[in-house]
């Protein structure tokens, strides 16, 4: 039998109501899917029910960190994969075309720069202007 040691004494397990068996259960199996820790010693329901809604707080939270940087990586990959991409196919342009090794590099470095600056956005640009 399970017992615990309550500020009034021991308690069994199996003498408690069901709902506290239950918010028990459900506060033991969050605490195994969140790092939470299951040394919090609830007195009764409604502490329990408190715990376990700060442990779902934290998943959400935690979750929606995650997700919102494995987003942005994601973003920041494909804009340099893109940049990348150009970058070659207009290398492979200029080798192909026999184009002067000085000028080739002229030309890399101003595509590079006009690259790396950023277009000024026009009227037409806002659609809430428009």
């Amino acid at each position: 039998q399970f017992s615990w040691d309550m500020a009034d004494g021991s308690l069994m397990y199996m003498e408690t109501d069901g709902l506290y068996q239950y918010i028990t259960s459900l506060h033991w199996a969050m605490a195994q899917t969140t790092l939470g820790s299951m040394e919090i010693t609830s007195c009764n329901s409604w502490e329990r029910s408190f715990n376990i809604l700060c442990l779902m707080m934290g998943l959400l939270f935690g979750s929606t960190l995650v997700s919102s940087l494995s987003a942005t990586m994601v973003e920041v990959q494909m804009r340099g994969r893109d940049r990348s991409q150009k970058l070659h196919t207009l290398r492979r342009y200029l080798l192909e075309n026999t184009v002067d090794k000085k000028v080739a590099l002229q030309v890399q470095r101003q595509i590079i720069e006009r690259l790396s600056q950023k277009d000024r956005l026009t009227n037409d640009d806002v659609v809430v202007l428009g």
